[in-house]
């Protein structure tokens, strides 16, 4: 309850911070590792961080790098745990903010079905996440990949291309909207894939300018440490 309630004052501080109305937020999730020493209270060992420490729930404005609000918790949220804290948060912002257009934005642990699917029943909030490489999505990404290999063998130095499909996992309730970018250099091939409902955006602009902006936020975790 007194960790709830911390996390409600960074929201009205955060709410108060603006002067005007934004026209658009960008909500950047993210966990970070808090190391911790001796016995504790909920201290727990994480395997991929191979330490014993807490891992906070930070949340940033992605346009002002404002921080909205953190939660401080010992390991990572289940996505209906996810679920809940984004419904607060968002509720609490739309007391003030009624109109203004949400983005949902994180890497890909945080593309959780459950959350995807109550973001695209909402007015004004949408979602831009990572999403875990599987067998299925780099059949999709396949024409993409030779495409820039031929470009490579051609032109040499670093392609770059980018590809917008549609690709439903068998948790999903329905087929969503998958960003593939590639990229080929001397170092081989790096794929990577977004799921978003933003219909209209070209795939190079989601990708460069909407989700890889969420770097941003990694930044502002380290100021904060």
């Amino acid at each position: 309850t007194e960790r709830y309630r911390l996390a409600r004052v960074f929201v009205d501080q955060f709410i108060a911070s603006y002067d005007r109305v934004p026209k658009l937020i960008v909500l950047d999730f993210d966990d970070t590792e808090d190391p911790a020493h001796g016995e504790q209270e909920h201290i727990r060992y994480d395997g991929y961080y191979s330490a014993y420490c807490f891992l906070p729930l930070h949340v940033y404005e992605g346009l002002s790098g404002r921080l909205i609000t953190t939660i401080f918790k010992a390991k990572r949220f289940t996505g209906q745990q996810r679920l809940s804290v984004l419904k607060r948060l968002v509720k609490h912002l739309r007391q003030a903010w009624p109109d203004t257009l949400i983005v949902f934005r994180g890497d890909s642990h945080f593309a959780y079905p459950e959350v995807m699917q109550w973001i695209e029943a909402q007015a004004h909030l949408h979602y831009v996440t990572g999403l875990t490489s599987n067998n299925v999505l780099q059949t999709l990404a396949h024409e993409v990949v030779e495409q820039g290999k031929r470009a490579d063998e051609r032109d040499g130095g670093k392609v770059t291309r980018f590809h917008s499909t549609r690709y439903q996992a068998g948790t999903w309730s329905q087929p969503r909207r998958v960003v593939i970018k590639v990229e080929v250099s001397e170092q081989g091939v790096n794929t990577r894939f977004v799921v978003t409902d933003l219909e209209q955006a070209g795939a190079k602009v989601l990708y460069r300018q909407l989700y890889c902006a969420r770097g941003q936020a990694e930044n502002e975790i380290k100021d904060h440490k």
